[in-house]
C-alpha cells in the first residue's frame, strides 16, 4: 500500500505518476518495467519516490488498484430491474459495456494484460491477490440483486455463488485478454453473448436442490 504521504499529494503530481508507471508496466509488463525510468518519466526524485512508495511493487499493485476501481465505478450503479429476463439483458450490457470501455483504454487493457499473466504464473504477491477482493465485491452485489427478484439461484451457499462467479469470470478474461482481437467489436460481441450466457446457465435457478445433510 502506498505511504500515507501519498494520498496527501497534488493530484496533479499523482496523475504523472501514475501516468508514467501506467506506459511502463502496460509496455513491458512488472519484470520489464524500469523503476528509474518511471521516476524520471514522472518528473519527481528517486527520493521522493520512496517518500510515496516503498518500492516497484508498491508502485505496481498502487497503480493497478487504481484502475481496476476507475473501471468498476463506471459500473458502480447497477441499473433497477424488475424481472428475470431484465436481469439477464442487463447483465449482457454490463458485459458490452466493459468490453467497450477497456477497448477504448489500450493501455489499461495492456496492463490487465500484464496482470492476468503474472496471475496464472503464480507470481501475484499478496498486495496483488488482495486487489481480487475488488472484483468479488462486485460479483456479490450483483449476485445478490438477482437474487432479490428470483434471477439467480439460492439453493447454493451464496459465497460458494460468489466464488463461481469470480472463477468464471477470471478464466474469461484470461482467455479473450490472450487469444481475441480486442479491436473486432463483433468477435468481441459474440463473445459477450456466449459469456453472459454461460454465467445465466450457471446461475439460473434450476430443477435439483441443494441440501445439506445433517
Amino acid at each position: 500500500m502506498p505511504r500515507p504521504r501519498f494520498a496527501k499529494l497534488d493530484p496533479a503530481k499523482k496523475e504523472a505518476i501514475f501516468g508514467a508507471a501506467l506506459e511502463a508496466f502496460a509496455s513491458n509488463g512488472f519484470d520489464g518495467a524500469s523503476y528509474n525510468q518511471i521516476i524520471e518519466n514522472a518528473g519527481i526524485s528517486k527520493g521522493a519516490m520512496y517518500y510515496y512508495f516503498d518500492d516497484k511493487e508498491d508502485l505496481y499493485a498502487t497503480l493497478v488498484r487504481h484502475e481496476l476501481e476507475e473501471i468498476l465505478q463506471h459500473f458502480h450503479e447497477l441499473p433497477e430491474v424488475g424481472s428475470a429476463a431484465e436481469f439477464w439483458e442487463m447483465l449482457v450490457e454490463l458485459v458490452r459495456e466493459t468490453q467497450a470501455f477497456v477497448v477504448a483504454e489500450p493501455l489499461k487493457l495492456k496492463l490487465l494484460r500484464s496482470l492476468m499473466k503474472m496471475r496464472t504464473q503464480g507470481q501475484l504477491s499478496p498486495l496483488l491477490q488482495d486487489l481480487y477482493e475488488l472484483g468479488e465485491q462486485f460479483s456479490a452485489q450483483l449476485l445478490k440483486q438477482g437474487q432479490e427478484i428470483g434471477a439467480v439461484r439460492t439453493d447454493l451457499p451464496f459465497e460458494l455463488l460468489v466464488s463461481l462467479v469470480t472463477a468464471v469470470d477470471e478464466a474469461g478474461d484470461c482467455w479473450m485478454l490472450e487469444n481475441l482481437d480486442m479491436s473486432d467489436l463483433k468477435v468481441m460481441g459474440n463473445y459477450g453473448l456466449v459469456f453472459s450466457d454461460l454465467l445465466r446457465r450457471i446461475l439460473a435457478p434450476g430443477d435439483i436442490k441443494f441440501e445439506k445433510s445433517d
